[in-house]
């Protein structure tokens, strides 16, 4: 029928834009331009509102932002028809008002609809326009963003736009020129009919696009490619001119070999992941040689790395010899030698070691402060030093608690070169250091430890008063290992004998270490005295290492015969030619072997027996300062114990026995001096005279043994007083000597307590619960530590499981007490016991503010030694042979080898090391 076949065209050029069908024969004006019909025959008017409904729906004058819901609901609604009539045998009534369309119409428009649909939409998905339906315009392609290659295979498949003229009707311009479908064809002069597949028709724009120029063009700036042709006249001469032009035909080209290599793509693909896949394994097996050098402080270059060369340095070496067991590393590191097959890739070079040890180094430092930030409380230590090359060197140490594992860590996360060591630039460096690693120093730094040093304890420049100023909860702790050193110091300098004997010490270490015969001399009297002993080496008398009094006392004392013996014969051969040391060997034997070496010796090796231990443990990293405060305060009962009439008699005894074992038949021991009797005169105002010690033995007991253990318990009273007292008292009270007092009578809790601490770090807990929580814990606390006991034997005896009947039971809470409570009670002074109770048992909800106090005790430090021994491993890292070393490289190599128990990610380093460069970037990552 007429009217059907022309409606079904009608609807699927203008895509139904305006609902439902109306009767054109009945419509007096035209809905679109407002035009009235007037004397119109009904054949122009069909034509003139056909005309504006085509223009309307085809070039449209408001741009649309369509998405997926409105696409798709605009193109799949029901096309809702109220009446279509047929016609009548005169063809000059048609009554479509109130009657349903025909089934066979409505499926052809669907069908077709759908088809042309299929044909001129594409989905794009990118970056930047994601989930976006467009149509397969080639007017839009230019405006896209960063167009990845899956973008491009997309537009390469659905190839250039092409409508017919049997889908539709290219429109006509003022000229009454239209683009002509015969212009997508090319005849050769064989007559053979050619596809210009390059060519693109745009229906928004009604203008024509080079589709090969727009993917692969070697510019953007062309008509083709960006605003398109659109003046028909002489369109076929531009198509002509266009197709033989330079840029069109590169990039023809271009389009024609994709084609050709896109079956291959999946197995270069699969080539590619391969590739990636191996570089990734040898890369980490590089890690692993560059974590084993680290850790060891071992050089990683040598003085000649050619493969010519028999030694190329530690990190070659240590590549060719993983090269040997690995297949992975194996086929690389013969490329690397085979100078006509020489890898795409380099991964051993001077530069890629640097990288590599800054990659892990950061790794390190990126667990450390995620660690700290999940604590949050932490505290600082810092000390300078010179290193080989006279640069003053920093080493910043972080204090915290780990929240998983209850464990304290003192971690090295920075070592800086700081040639101005004042107390405002320190405190420059500490700011950037913090803000570089995003530690809240401002909130969450509870305390700092430095040396006795005037730029760092200073009460008004000082580095301690510069971050108070800001930060008023961190309280500065002086390292207690370092006063500790201090109260050595001045005790070996208290008096005649003990400044005679280290004197003597001092000199005996010049005179042996001086000549390496005379150190052979005394090795070898150190064999033939001592045969099952190790060989020991004389020790120097220094202020400035820890315990080095002891340790030089201890090294004489134990190898006293083979020490007389080497002076003896230094004496006898060396004297004859030079005078002066068989003049000082003589005096230093003569010394050795009196009454008044003996007791001196003896006395400060009680004395050292006592402090050593002390100074050893005040330099671990997990010490907690109640248990240090607990150390100090029984060393200070022991000495004042030791002082005493008994434990000097004991003394004698010991002297004694020295004098038999180790004395010679042939030569005494020389005695003690009379003191000489000089009477001081009387001053006006003094009451009574001095008393005269004339007996050697009480001259040495006074003025050595007495004085010596008065001056170690004045200096400890005196050095280990500070600000912090007031904080150190509330935090005794969370110690499991005082809990157990608590918990049989809370009435002996003090009034004030938490006061100090409460003033400090309030912020950090609530005032009004602390106490009633802190009471609630201490009376569950002996049920705690005694839950988990258990028999040590199960199923041996059922009475001490289940008790029997003939036997009472026993009223011994002894046995009911584990392992875990003896050990609180042998560590009374200790936070760290109390803390593992909080994370086994799972308290810290429910003594939130008791937990809060227990990881900031446990968080402040006790002493700087962590610096000191970042210090050791610096002068292994940076020696002679490595004093050119940069500031980057140390600062990596130090955080390895200092912090070795750290588990480092392999992927994360790996993918660091890869946007190093685009080269390895493309090695690494696919």
């Amino acid at each position: 029928m007429v009217v059907e076949d022309g409606l079904v065209s009608y609807m699927i050029g203008c895509a139904f834009p305006f609902g439902d069908v109306l009767d054109l024969r009945t419509m007096k004006n035209c809905e679109i331009c407002g035009r009235e019909r007037g004397d119109m025959n009904p054949t122009n008017w069909n034509r003139h509102v056909k005309s504006c409904r085509f223009k309307t729906t085809v070039t449209p004058k408001l741009k649309r932002n369509l998405n997926n819901a409105s696409i798709k609901e605009f193109f799949t609604k029901k096309i809702k028809l109220e009446r279509i009539g047929t016609t009548n045998s005169n063809d000059d009534t048609e009554n479509v008002e109130n009657s349903q369309p025909s089934s066979s119409i409505l499926n052809r428009i669907h069908d077709q609809y759908e088809q042309s649909v299929s044909t001129e939409t594409l989905c794009i998905s990118t970056s930047t326009q994601s989930n976006l339906i467009y149509e397969n315009d080639p007017a839009k392609f230019h405006t896209f963003i960063n167009v990845t290659p899956e973008f491009t295979d997309m537009i390469v498949r659905k190839g250039p736009c092409q409508p017919t003229n049997n889908n539709f009707k290219f429109p006509k311009n003022e000229e009454h020129r239209s683009f002509q479908e015969s212009w997508f064809t090319k005849k050769l002069n064989d007559g053979t009919l050619v596809n210009r597949d390059w060519l693109s028709y745009s229906i928004s724009t009604d203008k024509m696009f080079c589709f090969h120029c727009q993917m692969f063009g070697r510019t953007k700036r062309d008509n083709w490619i960006i605003n398109g042709v659109s003046k028909w006249k002489n369109a076929l001469h531009k198509i002509l001119v266009h197709e033989t032009s330079s840029n069109h035909i590169d990039a023809s080209l271009k389009f024609k070999l994709r084609n050709q290599v896109l079956p291959i793509l999946p197995s270069l693909t699969e080539k590619r992941k391969f590739e990636v896949l191996c570089n990734r394994g040898i890369v980490k097996e590089l890690i692993d040689i560059t974590l084993f050098l680290g850790r060891h402080s071992l050089a990683f270059r040598g003085h000649r790395e050619k493969w010519s060369d028999s030694l190329r340095g530690n990190f070659k070496d240590l590549v060719e010899l993983v090269s040997n067991y690995s297949p992975t590393m194996a086929p690389y590191i013969s490329n690397l030698k085979n100078k006509n097959n020489k890898p795409q890739w380099s991964f051993i070079s001077w530069r890629r070691q640097n990288e590599l040890v800054e990659c892990i180094s950061d790794d390190i430092v990126g667990i450390i402060s995620k660690s700290i930030k999940d604590s949050p409380f932490f505290s600082v230590s810092l000390d300078t030093t010179f290193d080989v090359s006279r640069k003053e060197q920093l080493s910043f140490i972080v204090r915290y608690i780990d929240k998983k594992s209850g464990n304290i860590y003192e971690r090295l996360i920075a070592v800086l070169e700081t040639p101005i060591t004042t107390g405002h630039e320190l405190m420059n460096v500490f700011k950037e250091t913090c803000d570089l690693l995003n530690l809240d120093w401002k909130n969450h730094l509870v305390g700092q430890s430095y040396d006795g040093a005037a730029n760092m304890r200073g009460n008004y420049n000082g580095l301690q008063s510069l971050i108070k100023e800001i930060n008023p909860h961190a309280i500065y702790v002086w390292c207690w290992a370092h006063r500790l050193n201090l109260v050595i110091t001045d005790v070996v300098s208290s008096g005649v004998n003990a400044m005679d004997m280290f004197g003597n010490l001092e000199k005996l270490y010049d005179l042996i270490n001086s000549s390496k015969i005379r150190v052979k001399y005394y090795e070898q009297f150190q064999k033939e005295r001592y045969k099952k002993k190790q060989i020991r080496r004389i020790k120097r008398v220094t202020t400035t290492r820890w315990m080095s009094f002891s340790c030089a006392l201890d090294v004489v004392l134990s190898t006293y015969l083979a020490v007389m013996d080497t002076l003896e014969i230094m004496r006898s051969k060396d004297g004859p030619g030079d005078r002066k040391t068989g003049f000082e060997a003589g005096a230093i034997l003569d010394y050795l072997r009196s009454y008044r070496f003996v007791w001196t010796a003896l006395t400060f090796k009680k004395l050292f027996d006592i402090l050593s231990p002390t100074s050893s443990i005040l330099q671990s990293k997990d010490l907690d300062l109640m248990l240090a405060v607990s150390m100090i305060e029984q060393n200070k009962i022991k000495i004042s114990t030791l002082r005493s009439d008994e434990s000097f008699e004991h003394l004698s005894q010991e002297v004694d026995a020295f004098v038999l074992e180790q004395g010679d038949e042939n030569e005494e021991f020389i005695q003690l001096p009379t003191p000489p009797l000089r009477k001081k005169k009387k001053m006006s105002g003094e009451l009574s005279d001095d008393e005269l010690i004339s007996n050697p033995i009480q001259n040495i007991k006074v003025n050595t043994f007495f004085s010596a253990l008065d001056i170690v318990q004045r200096q400890l009273s005196e050095r280990f007083s500070d600000e912090s007292i007031g904080v150190l008292k509330d935090l005794s009270l969370l110690t499991s000597k005082v809990i157990f007092k608590i918990n049989q009578n809370p009435n002996f809790l003090p009034k004030d307590s938490f006061k100090f601490f409460l003033e400090i770090y309030g912020k950090f807990v609530d005032e009004k619960y602390l106490c009633s929580e802190y009471l609630q814990f201490a009376s569950i606390f002996h049920t705690l530590i005694t839950s988990e006991a258990l028999p040590n034997t199960l199923h041996s005896k059922c009475e001490e499981i289940f008790g029997s009947e003939s036997e009472p039971e026993s009223d011994d809470e002894s046995d009911e007490e584990d392992n875990n409570s003896k050990n609180i009670k042998n560590n009374s002074g200790s936070l760290q016991p109390i803390f593992q109770i909080f994370l086994n048992k799972g308290l810290i909800s429910v003594f939130p503010n008791v937990y809060t106090m227990l990881k900031i005790g446990l968080t402040l430090p006790v002493t700087s030694a962590s610096p000191e021994r970042a210090f050791s491993k610096l002068k292994i890292v940076k020696n002679r042979l490595r004093s050119t070393m940069g500031q980057e490289r140390l600062q990596g190599l130090m955080r390895i080898t200092c912090e070795k128990d750290i588990t480092i990610n392999y992927e994360n380093i790996i993918n660091a090391f890869a946007s190093k460069s685009p080269h390895l970037q493309k090695a690494l990552v696919l």
